[in-house]
Order: structure tokens, then sequence, then C-alpha cells
């Protein structure tokens, strides 16, 4: 990353490097899954108070409530766009749950990891796992297959890595 005159850093080399953020942002780029599987992100930004915010939410299809991350940069948002690209490709990477039947999951292994949504159908919460949503009675048959197990819940920010 370079500066330009205006103290911002761009990219070397890049011809867009003359151009204003707001005039790049927003912008639709997309990322493969575990699966081979296309997805296409919308990328926007936002200049906040201490700095830039920048957002990727997957274009909805019908039978995908689709992935949403955010990265913050207290300097640049191309420095904030690099680690959000990194971020939405280890999400992408790992598969937690099988669908054997419409609107029947499987975990594929012991962790699970997504965000806390809100079903409008059933105006309840639900969870949304590989882009996929999951009402609380789905989630709850989940949870029971492991009935005796330990576990842990961990809460974490979209920036922030669970572990």
């Amino acid at each position: 990353m370079i500066r330009d005159g205006n103290g911002r850093f761009r990219p070397p080399g890049d011809p867009e490097s003359s151009r204003d953020p707001e005039d790049v942002f927003p912008f639709r780029d997309d990322f493969c899954d575990c699966c081979g599987q296309r997805r296409w992100f919308v990328m926007t930004m936002e200049h906040v108070q201490l700095g830039y915010a920048i957002s990727a939410t997957e274009e909805k299809t019908e039978d995908n409530e689709g992935y949403q991350f955010r990265e913050f940069d207290p300097t640049s948002p191309y420095l904030a766009l690099g680690r959000l690209r990194a971020t939405i490709q280890r999400a992408l990477a790992i598969r937690h749950l099988e669908e054997r039947a419409p609107g029947d999951f499987l975990p594929l292994h012991d962790t699970l990891r997504g965000r806390i949504s809100y079903s409008n159908e059933e105006d309840d919460v639900a969870f949304v796992i590989d882009g996929k949503l999951l009402t609380l009675a789905q989630f709850a048959r989940i949870v029971a297959m492991h009935e005796g197990w330990q576990f842990r819940l961990d809460f974490a920010d979209e920036g922030e890595e669970v572990r």
C-alpha cells in the first residue's frame, strides 16, 4: 500500500488508485465456497468517525439467507477490504451443515458457526449457518442430537474470531 496526496492508502499499481473510495464502493465481488459454488457479495463502505467500516452482504437466493461480514480500519478502506476478503475466504472454506432433506439439517462436525438473525415467517429468532436460515425448532433438533454432551456458547462481533 502507498499513501496518496490526501494521506490515504492505495494499492500500488492499481489503475483505480487515484480514485476516491466513495467512487469505488459499492461493488460486487464473488468468492468460491467449499463446495465449489460461486457466491456473490455486495461490498459497501461506511466512513465512520474513527475510520472505515467495510461490509460484505451475500446476495440472497430463494434457499439462501446469505452470509454477512464486516471489517474496520482506522486509516484505509483498502486495508479493511483486504482483511474482509481473507475473513470471507476462511468462512466459506468450512461447511458446517448437511441438509439431508428439505429443512432437516445434520451437523458435519462438533462446531457450528453463524449469526443470530430473525425469521419473518415464524416471527421468532433464527440462526444463519452456512448461509442457510434455520428456525429455532430446526436448531433445537441439531442441539438435541448432542444430548448429554458439554457445550460452550461464544458470542462475538462480526470482526472477532471465535475460537
